[in-house]
């Protein structure tokens, strides 16, 4: 877990920027706010799982092993997530849910891994409900383009009502347990609140963006910085990111060469890039779950 002092300035800059994202959107069309979307997932959200095979290796002595089984698992992602596309787009939801949770909640309250798995899956599910029913037109036209399905803005709003309702439960334990000041979760509150504001003033794209760029790989990077080097510095920026050049690189080319052998199917180009962030996203949470264990053994 982060000190005090970083996960009070890690808030204050996530809230800063996310509000200057909205006032910066005001200013593009949806073309340039689009591509901009694109720009920064394949930058800034890619590289902050690019570090994971350095991750693996200081978790765990057989790195060749861990290794070959990073790719294994990344390219029958990929295969897996195009063979059974409604099937493969609902488990990643699922999973991204659970690794935005876990994220969001290991660098600010320490839980019993029982109760943490649920409590981070239940989270990350209400983000996305919202995100999904405050953007319901784009969200139902997305899906019915990646699974063939076709949903209601009810269904947003049922599973939003639901996994809010058992989140409020979960935290009044907390609460009860005197897990965390009354101040923290009342500011836990007023940042789903701001998350909400955002899903519901935003694109759906650029509300992702903001959400997956400044909300979740921005703090995870920290996290890593933290246990990979022990402090957040500008040297250690930088050797993260020398670090973890090379995989990025690899993983925008595999990207590219993907999209020149299916040139002539652009309009799959959202199935490709989900199912692209699909096929990294399983690994990455996986690694980082790992590291958040060992974190807590420390």
């Amino acid at each position: 877990m982060i000190s005090t002092k970083a996960l009070n300035q890690l808030n204050s800059f996530v809230l800063v920027f996310s509000f200057f994202s909205l006032w910066l959107s005001v200013f593009m069309d949806d073309q340039t706010e689009s591509a901009l979307s694109y720009v920064l997932i394949l930058s800034i959200g890619i590289i902050h799982g690019a570090n994971d095979l350095k991750l693996i290796n200081d978790t765990n002595t057989n790195f060749i092993k861990r290794l070959s089984l990073y790719i294994v698992v990344v390219l029958l992602t990929a295969i897996v997530f195009f063979q059974f596309l409604p099937i493969a787009t609902a488990l990643f939801i699922f999973l991204s849910a659970y690794h935005f949770g876990e994220q969001h909640w290991n660098i600010r309250i320490k839980l019993s891994n029982r109760f943490a798995y649920f409590y981070y899956a239940i989270y990350g599910l209400l983000i996305f409900s919202l995100l999904f029913g405050l953007n319901h037109l784009e969200s139902i036209l997305i899906i019915e383009d990646l699974t063939g399905i076709e949903l209601q803005s009810s269904h947003f709003i049922t599973i939003a009502i639901i996994s809010g309702v058992i989140w409020m439960g979960m935290t009044a334990i907390l609460v009860i347990r005197k897990q965390g000041t009354l101040f923290f979760w009342l500011q836990e509150l007023f940042f789903l609140a701001v998350l909400a504001l955002i899903f519901k003033t935003a694109t759906l794209i650029w509300a992702f963006t903001i959400y997956f760029i400044i909300w979740h790989s921005l703090p995870s990077l920290l996290s890593q910085l933290y246990y990979l080097y022990g402090i957040a510095t500008k040297k250690s920026v930088l050797q993260y990111v020398k670090s973890s050049f090379v995989y990025w690189v690899g993983a925008i080319l595999f990207l590219t060469a993907l999209f020149y052998f299916l040139k002539d199917y652009m309009d799959m180009f959202l199935s490709i890039l989900v199912a692209f962030l699909a096929a990294i996203t399983l690994p990455h949470s996986l690694v980082m779950t790992k590291m958040f264990r060992s974190t807590k053994r420390n």
